[in-house]
């Protein structure tokens, strides 16, 4: 539920719609939402009227029996008093989340490791990558409290840099890129 909607799925249980140009061939019928990552409803609603397209409403939409209704037009506002941002970073943990499959797993061995090679989790997927980063902080942490997502998204940036030795402040410590690895290193405090 967290990774939303597609923006293209497969329709599963449709026919596939045969092309008279190639008969042999049944490609899957699609459904695509063109919009979806970019527009919100008010804006598509609104460009609706200015184009005179009707559209339909679904009524379910406003009954607060439905859990997600209830998400949406209760929990949601209230999140946005904590985070005004709310909605653009589930947007963009749902696009992570749709980016993941079961055959994405952590290596387990990786993620314990003192150090992170870059020629073993360079050419790994987003969300592979992104999973990997923060267990191996786990791991190297302890936790992974006041770690955000645009931490992680520092240390991706570190890994496919072409300069050598940088280093990626993190709450508590930081990562440096060296010798074709990473390592995390905490912050030292003088008394």
């Amino acid at each position: 539920g967290l990774a939303g909607m597609r923006e293209v799925r497969q329709i599963e249980k449709a026919e596939p719609a045969k092309d008279p140009l190639l008969p042999h061939i049944t490609p899957p019928l699609l459904l695509i939402r063109p919009l979806l990552k970019w527009a919100k409803r008010i804006n598509t609603e609104e460009f609706c009227r200015e184009q005179g397209v009707e559209y339909r409403y679904d009524t379910m939409n406003e009954d607060t029996a439905f859990k997600r209704v209830r998400i949406r037009k209760i929990l949601l506002p209230l999140l946005h008093d904590f985070n005004p941002q709310i909605i653009e970073t589930l947007a963009k943990t749902a696009s992570l989340m749709q980016d993941l499959s079961p055959e994405d797993s952590i290596n387990s061995d990786t993620a314990a490791s003192d150090d992170l090679v870059l020629s073993e989790i360079k050419t790994l997927k987003k969300p592979q990558l992104y999973e990997t980063i923060r267990a191996w902080l786990r791991h190297r942490r302890g936790n992974t409290r006041r770690l955000q997502l645009k931490h992680i998204e520092a240390v991706e940036r570190l890994i496919h840099s072409s300069k050598s030795g940088r280093t990626t402040e993190l709450p508590g410590g930081k990562v440096t890129k060296t010798g074709g690895r990473l390592v995390y290193n905490e912050n030292k405090f003088e008394n």
